[in-house]
């Protein structure tokens, strides 16, 4: 994150993330993974996990993605389609640096929803500060697949203490997290091991996550 206050009246990055925390639900929930998925991505898992998440959260929580394609795409379109064939809200926002535009696939899915529009939250200045973000904003970090980038992110949720949830066998950073959760790699003093939480199917994480939002509506 940008470290310098504005004296000006422009946000700082500790405004912008407490903004951002306050408008929407919770928990809120990030999803991250690779626009260029590597080996071991189902495109069709990731769908229904997005599909599922949003079944999940019901009325209470929120989604998110850094606005990528790939695996935030793919799981905007299942999140999308759980919306239109309940008539729901997608309960979803991206986050992507100021001035960059969501692509194009994102907003055609946006108009499917009873919104009609796609939420987005403007956080850094460009792709590296924007992942310093996702981990401060996220309650709890849903990772599919992913590359350096999504590893990154979620290792930044660590630091932050926020739970990762992990789709083991879903290839790259996913299986890189479960590897550190098991011991077989070794990780930074400041982070705990034990937040990582590998699942093995798309069902056992949205349950986990449905057990969470029951959480937050008991007021934790």
């Amino acid at each position: 994150m940008t470290s310098a206050a504005q004296e000006n009246g422009q946000s700082t990055p500790l405004r912008v993330l407490e903004s951002i925390i306050q408008r929407h639900s919770h928990p809120i929930i990030g999803i991250i993974g690779a626009t260029d998925p590597l080996p071991g991505y189902d495109d069709y898992d990731n769908y229904m996990l997005g599909y599922h998440l949003r079944e999940a959260i019901g009325n209470q929580g929120s989604l998110f993605t850094g606005g990528v394609l790939g695996a935030g795409r793919d799981s905007y379109e299942g999140i999308v389609q759980y919306c239109t064939e309940n008539n729901v809200d997608d309960r979803f926002f991206v986050v992507l640096p100021e001035k960059i535009e969501p692509p194009q696939e994102y907003l055609d899915l946006a108009k499917k929803t009873s919104r009609g529009t796609l939420h987005v939250e403007p956080a850094g200045a460009n792709m590296e500060e924007r992942r310093s973000y996702i981990g401060a904003i996220a309650d709890l970090i849903v990772v599919i697949n992913g590359a350096r980038g999504t590893l990154d992110e979620a290792l930044k949720g660590l630091i932050f203490g926020k739970p990762i949830l992990s789709l083991e066998g879903s290839g790259g950073a996913a299986d890189a997290l479960v590897r550190l959760h098991k011991g077989e790699k070794t990780i930074p003093p400041e982070m705990d091991r034990s937040l990582i939480r590998p699942y093995d199917t798309v069902m056992t994480i949205a349950n986990a996550v449905a057990e969470e939002t029951h959480k937050y509506s008991r007021g934790r």
